[in-house]
């Protein structure tokens, strides 16, 4: 297999020479054709990873959630027939998408599973014109993960993140939404939408009956409360809705800016088209 190994500089937490060594180490045991490209900007990771299409039978990136998000979206620009394999290697703050395919946060076990080779097809999800992997988010806390500080996220790695979501605590908030999934409507007032195509958020468990093989995506509406109605998911699920759904259109009266896998997204209403078993990765599902 002709691998390739895009590290992107561009992470939440500050990686070691002795871990980056460790990395190289690592791939070129398991590899036997193996390159390595150090990237340095957003647009020198995606120019390489068009370059890879029909030269490597694998790509395999480094970095959080928004670097596997952007790897998604360039692989996306070619057919499915065209496309290399996909690895990640999880080296950002939260790493939650990589947790959808069986990657979490341990860089030992995710090599372990790039040495395994076990390829298995997942959804893709496309909103609007873009697509997101695990979350698609608007409303109370969605800004978290692109407001907070990247030097604080190096030199405090994921508590970053919490000490900017305590003062999102007593930010009130209320969205006038209308959801259509599939056959279902809703309209409501609630603090938060939140699209999920995975286990994870923030680093914490919410989607507990997910799947990444079943061409559909959970959208869960909470009910105003204490904290934005931050306590209606972990202690009071009858005050949370929650929808199912393989297409789904959102509108919301102000013009909210989403949240697409910790990145800062666009503003307004979505659509979303879940194409299921679209794209191939080297994972673990469960």
């Amino acid at each position: 297999m002709k691998a390739i190994y895009l590290c992107s500089n561009k992470t939440g937490i500050k990686k070691s020479e002795k871990k980056t060594a460790f990395i190289f180490n690592s791939l070129h045991k398991i590899y036997k054709d193996l390159t390595i490209v150090k990237t340095e900007n957003i647009e020198d990771f995606e120019e390489n990873i068009r370059k890879s299409v029909g030269i490597f039978d694998l790509v395999i990136v480094g970095g959080g959630d928004g670097t596997l998000k952007a790897a998604v979206n360039v692989l996306m620009e070619f057919s499915k027939e065209e496309r290399p394999v996909l690895g990640y290697l999880p080296l950002g703050t939260i790493n939650d998408a990589g947790k959808a395919v069986g990657i979490n946060g341990s860089l030992r076990k995710a090599l372990k599973i790039l040495k395994d080779n076990s390829v298995v097809e997942v959804d893709v999800c496309k909103v609007n014109d873009e697509y997101f992997n695990f979350v698609c988010a608007a409303g109370a806390y969605s800004d978290i993960s692109y407001i907070t500080k990247r030097r604080a996220k190096k030199i405090i790695g994921k508590f970053a993140y919490y000490f900017v979501a305590i003062a999102s605590l007593f930010r009130k908030k209320k969205l006038d939404v209308h959801v259509v999934a599939d056959d279902q409507v809703v309209d409501m007032k609630t603090p938060l939408v939140l699209i999920m195509n995975s286990k994870n958020v923030g680093g914490f468990p919410v989607n507990f009956n997910y799947s990444v093989v079943d061409g559909k995506v959970e959208i869960y509406l909470t009910k105003p409360g204490l904290f934005n109605g931050l306590l209606h998911y972990a202690f009071f699920k009858m005050r949370t809705v929650k929808l199912k759904a393989s297409h789904l259109k959102v509108s919301i009266k102000s013009n909210e800016t989403w949240c697409l896998d910790g990145e800062k997204g666009f503003d307004g209403n979505i659509e979303i088209n879940v194409i299921q078993k679209e794209l191939r990765m080297i994972g673990k599902l469960k």
